[in-house]
């Protein structure tokens, strides 16, 4: 059975808005609520069958050692300076997230300030925004989870390395 034939057919729905007298189909707009169980599940099916279908594929495994070759060097961002402070996010190659690093010196590597790999055991909670409070005592970031628009904001106090209790949910498309 080619992959065609076993491709399912996503459900429609007849919405129709109108915009400045032009009716406006939307027949997939039950897929925007990305917390519906249904949409959870519909998204769940289709991530099912698309790694069947890559999976398929034998040179995928060579391109994949390929470009994990490629991919795999150290990465270094460029430092912010807070306070006489270096913060660096840093990856040692194939780590899924950079890891943040504090340093009195821009030459030394400093210590392991945050590291968002630990958050969960695939890798795939971000960073996704960040800003050191201007007196350089604590840096408030954003985490998504799997690539999400949705963020939680966090407020680390940096002479602690302690979370403060306060924490923002359910944000989508904004930045600090």
């Amino acid at each position: 059975m080619s992959n065609l034939q076993t491709r399912r057919v996503t459900q429609r729905e007849a919405v129709v808005e109108v915009y400045h007298g032009i009716q406006v189909a939307d027949p997939y707009r039950w897929l925007e609520d990305d917390t519906c169980p249904e949409v959870q599940a519909w998204t769940k099916e289709q991530n099912g069958d698309f790694e069947a279908y890559i999976n398929s594929f034998d040179i995928r495994s060579d391109i994949k050692s390929r470009l994990s070759s490629l991919m795999n060097y150290a990465k270094t961002g460029v430092p912010t300076v807070v306070k006489g402070v270096y913060y660096t996010w840093r990856n040692d190659g194939l780590q899924n997230q950079h890891v943040l690093y504090r340093s009195s010196n821009p030459s030394e590597l400093g210590e392991v300030i945050f590291d968002p790999n630990l958050l969960s055991d695939d890798g795939t909670v971000a960073v996704t925004s960040k800003e050191f409070s201007p007196n350089g005592k604590c840096l408030a970031y954003g985490l998504s989870k799997s690539g999400s628009d949705w963020q939680t904001m966090h407020v680390l106090d940096l002479e602690t390395l302690e979370n403060l209790p306060d924490i923002l949910c359910d944000l989508k498309f904004t930045s600090l």
